[in-house]
């Protein structure tokens, strides 16, 4: 009898244990569908980090079912909702079983804005307590100072959502242009921002588009120029293009010529495209082919320099030249897996290249890929029907495939 007793026993721990191994399992693969209230479900349930990626999916579902503009308003803005909501649901869980998230808590927080608005200064101030706790969580992690200033940037309340912009500029600076943008969303003016937050390169860089869109380029150019070229290359090529569309080339190369020989491989490449880029403006298309030319030679694997190389060239009329260096700029892209529009752009580029130095049936197969990788590829769609008809073929068939 005892015997029977411990073998039952023993049965029911491995069937136990195997239901608990199911739950765990499950729990791992689909935390939104398990839910052990209670003790049971702090031993069995989902941990934390599952259930905040279930979240960021829901949230993801959520913006897309918002862009989806094959449904009519009412229904993408009620799927909104409801993946915001079931996204509440996962984050609540996930902080019960770890709250000491502060990613997860600025993601409630924002959710819970988007859901239900505050209406009265109570709501306001839970939400400002929960703003500040999750900020102290991770006073040195800049995507979620970052998140709580744009949430902040929300709620109407500038003021206090500026030093948050600041602290993520602060502990990163690659922050700066999303932070600038959240202000330029609320009509910041690129004065104000400019004496708002950190007097970094990043912000400076960043900035350099609003100045221009406010007509006041120049002024940004000498708020630029103290910090170049110290200030990083994403600065020197902010300055060069505001210097561009400011009608400042002249400056633009006195300046950069004036600084001399840049011992950062990096940083002279894009000095010598900036001056490139300026001879181009003043009509000294050899100049610029000679800068551009170097400038690639540098960096060999930079695309973007290559491509400009043949830009520079085709200008120049040295069509052969503008062709070798699109290609040079395709096998690159090729190397490091560019985007099919980015191929496609350098295929149509190729194209004209092609036709310039009067090849036809060499641009005409560039055409066709370029199509092929991107089918609103304009103009090389125009000027593949056109060849096309020029030659009585009835329709084009772009490529499919790339060809070395």
């Amino acid at each position: 009898m005892r015997r029977a007793a411990s073998a039952s026993a023993a049965l029911a721990a491995i069937a136990l244990f195997a239901w608990a191994s199911v739950q765990v399992h499950r729990a791992r693969v689909a935390p939104e569908e398990i839910a052990h209230p209670g003790p049971l479900g702090r031993i069995l349930g989902p941990a934390a980090r599952p259930l905040d990626q279930a979240a960021e999916g829901r949230i993801e579902s959520a913006l897309l079912a918002l862009e989806d503009d094959s449904r009519p308003p009412a229904e993408r803005f009620a799927a909104y909702r409801r993946d915001l909501a079931a996204a509440e649901r996962l984050l609540l869980r996930s902080l019960a079983a770890n709250p000491a998230q502060a990613r997860a808590l600025a993601r409630l927080a924002a959710i819970r804005f988007e859901l239900r608005p505050p209406a009265d200064e109570e709501g306001v101030a839970r939400l400002l307590d929960t703003i500040a706790a999750a900020s102290r969580m991770a006073p040195r992690v800049p995507d979620v100072q970052l998140r709580l200033g744009e949430l902040l940037l929300r709620m109407g309340r500038d003021d206090d959502a500026v030093p948050y912009l600041a602290r993520a500029i602060e502990l990163d600076p690659s922050s700066a242009r999303r932070a600038v943008g959240f202000l330029r969303e609320r009509l910041w003016r690129a004065a104000a921002i400019t004496e708002a937050l950190p007097r970094a390169p990043a912000v400076v860089a960043a900035l350099g588009e609003a100045y221009v869109q406010e007509g006041t380029g120049r002024e940004w150019l000498a708020l630029a120029e103290p910090a170049i070229p110290a200030g990083g290359r994403e600065l020197l090529s902010a300055y060069g293009s505001v210097a561009i569309r400011s009608g400042e080339a002249a400056r633009l190369e006195a300046r950069l010529s004036g600084i001399g020989k840049l011992p950062d491989p990096s940083l002279e490449a894009e000095r010598l495209r900036q001056i490139s880029a300026a001879r181009l403006e003043t009509g000294n298309a050899a100049g610029a082919l000679a800068a551009a030319s170097e400038a690639a030679a540098i960096l060999p694997d930079d695309a973007g320099l290559a491509e400009h190389a043949g830009r520079v060239a085709l200008r120049a009329g040295r069509a052969p030249e503008a062709a070798r260096a699109f290609r040079d700029a395709l096998a690159v892209l090729s190397r490091t897996s560019g985007s099919p529009r980015s191929r496609a752009r350098l295929y149509a580029a190729i194209g004209s290249a092609e036709e310039a130095r009067g090849r036809p049936d060499l641009a005409f197969d560039a055409y066709r890929m370029a199509v092929g990788l991107d089918p609103a590829a304009e103009p090389a769609a125009r000027r593949l029907r056109e060849m096309g008809r020029a030659a009585g073929l009835p329709r084009v068939e772009s490529a499919s495939a790339e060809k070395n």
